[in-house]
């Protein structure tokens, strides 16, 4: 018995090739995507918060201005201030020496006592000292 292969159908056939349809073409829908909405939400946001940052800035700026021409004014008036002025001499009435109506005081010698362990101390001492 030998083995005999069967004929392949398809080198006999023509290619296939697809019909073309007969439905209308699909048109696309014209489609908006959360993330692009989200992304000119975010945007414009972005903006706001960058000319609410600009109004921020330019209203700092303007009071370190106040600030400083009040520090300055001030700094002034200080300076005005601290200039000295003379002022007049102040009329008064003669000074007059009065003899007093007390006695004078009559002057008296310190009584010092030694406190009572230097009496102790000042008992021993000449207690101890040899005679000469």
């Amino acid at each position: 018995m030998t083995f005999h292969a069967n004929p392949t159908p398809l080198i006999m056939k023509e290619p296939f090739e697809p019909e073309a349809s007969q439905k209308p073409i699909t048109q696309p829908f014209d489609i908006e995507l959360n993330s692009d909405r989200r992304a000119e939400e975010r945007k414009n946001y972005d903006k706001l918060i960058k000319e609410r940052e600009i109004h921020e800035q330019q209203r700092h700026r303007e009071e370190e201005a106040e600030r400083l021409a009040a520090e300055e004014k001030d700094f002034l008036e200080l300076r005005k201030k601290l200039v000295h002025k003379a002022q007049p001499m102040k009329v008064l009435r003669a000074f007059e020496v009065k003899q007093s109506s007390k006695a004078l005081t009559q002057p008296m010698s310190p009584s010092f006592k030694p406190l009572p362990s230097q009496r102790r101390n000042l008992h021993q001492i000449h207690n101890n000292v040899p005679e000469q």
